[in-house]
């Protein structure tokens, strides 16, 4: 019991953090109804259950002991993180709310936002670490993974939730409120670039 509501507390906190899946959620929880972002949750969902599976089965060390593969990834993530910051520092909200159908989050970009953040892995992979040791069984792992997905799923619904009621007061803010987070994912981005760039050497 003491380890469920140790997961459940340290998830809690990872999730609520200003980052990458945190700004997705909050932008669009003020824009959209749950039912039109639920997709996107659960995208951003399921790439946090990949990524708990990965640091589960130990995976992810394997990973980053290949330098092209880790090269890769952080190549890739801060090219697609630095693209999602100039479109956000560039989003139109007013625009946004006037043609909603148009710009409704997918499913497939939940997952990318996810996957393009490998510092959610790096947090699964802590988290794992802290709570499981080589005596745990396996199907108590699976447990717990289970645990923190669903967790992590109730944890986006209830922030929608929050800002959604709250976006009469958040709106007229926005605009300040989209460029601190840009230049907070701008900022990972370059983060990556720079750890690729020593990984070449």
């Amino acid at each position: 019991m003491n380890t469920f509501f140790t997961l459940t507390i340290i998830n809690f906190l990872g999730v609520t953090s200003p980052g990458v899946t945190f700004v997705g959620i909050f932008n669009n929880s003020v824009i959209y109804k749950i039912r039109q972002l639920l997709p996107f949750i659960i995208g951003i969902t399921i790439g946090d259950g990949v990524f708990i599976f990965f640091a589960l089965i130990g995976l992810s060390d394997e990973v980053t002991q290949i330098k092209a593969i880790y090269f890769a990834i952080h190549f890739i993530s801060g090219l697609y993180l630095g693209l999602y910051a100039y479109r956000l520092i560039n989003q139109n909200i007013n625009k946004i709310i006037y043609d909603i159908k148009s710009a409704i989050p997918s499913f497939k970009s939940g997952i990318l936002l996810t996957f393009c953040n490998p510092t959610s892995l790096i947090f699964y992979l802590a988290l794992m670490d802290s709570c499981v040791d080589s005596n745990t069984r396996m199907f108590i792992k699976i447990i717990y993974s289970i645990w923190m997905i669903f967790t992590t799923f109730c944890y986006f619904y209830i922030m929608h939730f929050i800002f959604h009621k709250l976006k009469h007061k958040i709106l007229p803010y926005m605009k300040y409120f989209t460029r601190i987070f840009s230049i907070i994912i701008m900022f990972l981005s370059i983060k990556l670039f720079i750890k690729a760039f020593f990984l070449l050497f």
